[in-house]
């Protein structure tokens, strides 16, 4: 990998480009990270590292039977360059501030540039803050006398969240536990960096054609399919009828799909029931067995409602099935006029 050298005691590498040929392996790599354990021969090397210098190294795994995925340090290139062409990581130019909550992170690069990723993992890196901006936002740690806050290096190995890392002078990550009111103008300012992360993004409705649904009325009056979903779920609540042990008459029951034979996605595989204004998806649980036919033996699963937002941002209701949503009827448009 080609880094840039944040701390050298302990060891933290901001990671520019792990080689692209290990990219599926690579990708989880990229950014902070401190290498704890160096192979003995590189202490003279050592000696010579300075803060923001850029060094290609190369690391395997250790064998340590307790730590299995330890990384070892084997060589250190001094004085190199990351390699041209595309990377591996979203940026090279350097991470200036780095800021993570539980999954979404926000990174803030040397060039100004915005990494984010959110809490449904989509990443976006396409926009920039100018120099003016970098400056201010800079400033604004200085303002904040976020130097004098207690510094600890990020986890080896663990995820590193909660956290406010900025790399200027010197490396210094500050764990947010107990100082979220301490630095929260900080805070305030990087969450408006997501909205610029994302101010030229918008979403796109994906059209896959129409399915047939399989929609039955349930006919029978002794059972409730709220009932059978309550026996399934919880065993609890409302009392159970008698009749939930009885057998489902074959006409009906040959109509349903049995449990671990849906595989093909279209049409729809599934059979739906409406009982008492609600619909529900029905699946029998076994199939073959003479003892598998009552009504204790259906898998209900209720289909319920969503919320749609259409691109102009104006919120309907939807109904969600297992697989997709499926379009409301009174929102005044066919999904097939939407392009």
């Amino acid at each position: 990998m080609t880094a840039r050298v944040v701390s050298t005691r302990p060891l933290v590498f901001d990671v520019l480009d792990p080689d692209s040929s290990m990219k599926r392996e690579a990708e989880g790599t990229c950014g902070l990270g401190v290498f704890p354990v160096v192979d003995a021969k590189l202490k003279p090397v050592l000696s010579r590292l300075k803060f923001n210098q850029v060094v290609r190294a190369n690391l395997f795994y250790g064998g340590n039977p307790d730590y299995p995925q330890e990384l070892v340090l084997s060589e250190l290139a001094l004085d190199a360059r990351p390699d041209g062409g595309a990377g591996v990581c979203p940026n090279r130019s350097g991470i200036v501030i780095s800021y993570r909550s539980a999954v979404e992170y926000v990174n803030v690069y040397s060039d100004g540039s915005i990494y984010f990723r959110d809490g449904y993992f989509n990443s976006f890196g396409t926009q920039k803050i100018s120099p003016d901006e970098l400056a201010q936002l800079l400033k604004a740690f200085g303002d904040s006398s976020f130097d004098r806050l207690p510094s600890s290096p990020p986890p080896v190995g663990k995820p590193d969240r909660n956290s406010l890392t900025l790399v200027c002078a010197r490396h210094q990550r500050v764990s947010l536990s107990g100082l979220e009111t301490k630095i929260a103008p900080l805070l305030r300012r990087l969450d408006a960096l997501k909205d610029r992360a994302t101010s030229q993004t918008f979403y796109m409705l994906l059209v896959n054609g129409r399915r047939k649904l399989t929609i039955l009325e349930w006919p029978f009056r002794k059972v409730l399919l709220s009932q059978i979903e309550t026996n399934v779920k919880t065993r609890q609540g409302a009392p159970i009828p008698a009749a939930i042990h009885d057998p489902v008459p074959s006409d009906f029951l040959s109509k349903l799909p049995p449990a671990g034979t849906i595989s093909v996605p279209d049409p729809d595989p599934y059979t739906y029931v409406t009982d008492a204004g609600q619909m529900y998806r029905v699946i029998c649980a076994c199939s073959g067995s003479p003892h598998c036919n009552t009504f204790d033996d259906l898998r209900i699963t209720r289909v319920l409602p969503a919320a749609v937002t259409l691109a102009d941002s104006n919120p309907a209701v939807g109904l969600y099935l297992p697989g997709g949503l499926l379009w409301p009827g009174d929102l005044g448009i066919d999904i097939a006029q939407i392009g």
